[in-house]
């Protein structure tokens, strides 16, 4: 029986560390639509039993493809982006990060 990692991700200094860097892969057939990779062994972002709740943990779980690993990119004014948890930009969905570019 294999053991499944359920890590809550944190926020912290950037240093630009392996734990890091993510990669972003497009959802087929939608826009601005991400799963995010988290570097380790076929682990992603994941919203946390699918949660819509502010507060809701987000882990890194086995990557599976369902609608709590996607993530929509939204474009906030000035530069960067916000990723809120969820397939659509109109779902009742979560903010969970705003990106902004290194400098």
């Amino acid at each position: 029986m294999k053991l499944l990692k359920r890590l809550e991700l944190d926020a912290a200094t950037c240093t630009g560390s392996a734990e890091q860097n993510f990669t972003f892969t497009p959802v087929s057939g939608s826009a601005d639509v991400f799963t995010i990779d988290t570097r380790n062994a076929n682990e992603c972002l994941d919203v946390t039993a699918r949660s819509k709740a502010d507060g809701t943990p987000i882990i890194q779980y086995v990557c599976n493809h369902q609608t709590d690993q996607q993530f929509h990119r939204l474009a906030v004014s000035g530069a960067g982006y916000n990723l809120q948890a969820g397939s659509t930009s109109t779902s009742t969905s979560i903010v969970i990060a705003r990106v902004m570019p290194m400098s």
